[in-house]
């Protein structure tokens, strides 16, 4: 961990940089920037009085399910549902989020409960 976040081995880091072209990204203020999961990549500290958001997705196939009980989501077969189900929805209720609780996965960090 560093800084309180899970990283990367740092010496696989190292090796990687030194064989592997390093891309440096400049966002302004409410820039997005999409990767794939398996890029290393990182961030500076958020110096900034403003909040630095982040949406994590990650799509995996039903074959490459978790063998074991993790604090990732485990594979769930989707309902496919009529193209105007999302605006017809009436309930925002989420099922099988026990991934999202932080006294479960060290991944979930709780910073301000009053948001």
């Amino acid at each position: 961990k560093q800084a309180g976040q899970t990283c990367a081995d740092l010496e696989r880091v190292d090796l990687i940089l030194k064989t592997l072209e390093h891309v440096h990204v400049d966002l302004a203020a409410g820039d997005a920037v999409l990767f794939h999961a398996n890029m290393l990549h990182k961030s500076e500290p958020n110096v900034s009085a403003h909040r630095r958001w982040n949406l994590i997705f990650s799509f995996n196939t039903k074959q490459n399910s978790p063998d074991r009980k993790h604090y990732n989501a485990q594979y769930s077969p989707l309902d496919k549902v009529p193209a105007d189900a999302v605006i017809k929805c009436e309930s925002l209720e989420v099922q099988h989020r026990e991934y999202l609780d932080p006294t479960t996965n060290p991944n979930v960090t709780v910073l301000n409960q009053n948001h």
